[in-house]
């Protein structure tokens, strides 16, 4: 008989394609300026949030996921004709926030990443961690995927990373644009939060149209998980051990 515990990893993602009106209200927390639902606008002529020129907000996913491990969030945004704005994704403690009132526009106790036409910033609660460029910048009337990876690290210490893909309008990737990363960024509001809500953000005339809002949580179980399968395999062992003095 043998026995073996290796390192257990539970992985779990959640995707909103904004398929009718109900979702965006039931699903998430918004303040700032409202989007609206649009059943032709997203990705493949299906529905998707529209963003009105102009309008600036943020939208937290009611659901939370677990502070520890790797953690990504994504979503197709489209982006229109004009050249001032930002959109980003990020985590956040709470479960309703607002923009910050200047750029990079992230939340307070928030780790995330925004981006506009030629870069963008790595972001650390409301501040910059590291700033971005990808020149020559991204081209108007078209979708994008942006995929930001999150992997927690012991001391409040945190790597980010982003991925940005080009998109047909079907959401068929079609390459990647740009491969962005920062390590060992500290941010103690959001390292001593046990769980996070994940968000999208929205400020200026850049982004049109959002969809497939995704999270995927990775997460290490708790040391209380380990204690169980620990005292599992005891017992298991003392049950052999008593087998072979019986026979």
């Amino acid at each position: 008989m043998g026995l073996g515990l290796t390192s257990m990893q539970a992985q779990t993602t959640t995707t909103i394609n904004f398929g009718d009106a109900s979702v965006l209200t039931g699903q998430f927390t918004g303040t700032g300026s409202s989007l609206s639902f649009s059943s032709s606008g997203g990705l493949g002529g299906g529905g998707g949030v529209t963003i009105a020129s102009g309008n600036s907000g943020i939208q937290t996913f009611n659901s939370t996921i677990a502070n520890s491990g790797s953690y990504v969030v994504s979503a197709y945004m489209f982006n229109g004709t004009g050249n001032s704005g930002y959109g980003g994704l990020g985590f956040a403690t709470a479960s309703s926030n607002t923009l910050a009132g200047s750029a990079p526009w992230s939340p307070a106790n928030s780790i995330g990443v925004t981006f506009h036409g030629g870069g963008g910033d790595f972001t650390n609660n409301s501040s910059s961690a590291s700033s971005l460029t990808w020149p020559p910048g991204i081209s108007d009337d078209t979708w994008y995927k942006y995929t930001l990876t999150v992997t927690a690290k012991a001391s409040n210490t945190f790597d980010l990373s982003l991925l940005i893909q080009t998109s047909d309008a079907n959401g068929f990737i079609t390459g990647t644009y740009a491969s962005k990363s920062v390590t060992d960024v500290v941010n103690s509001s959001v390292g001593a939060a046990t769980q996070l809500q994940p968000y999208f953000l929205y400020q200026g005339t850049r982004f049109t149209a959002v969809d497939n809002f995704s999270v995927t949580a990775s997460a290490i179980p708790e040391p209380s998980t380990y204690a169980v399968w620990g005292g599992l395999v005891a017992g298991a062992f003392v049950l052999i051990r008593r087998r072979r003095r019986q026979g």
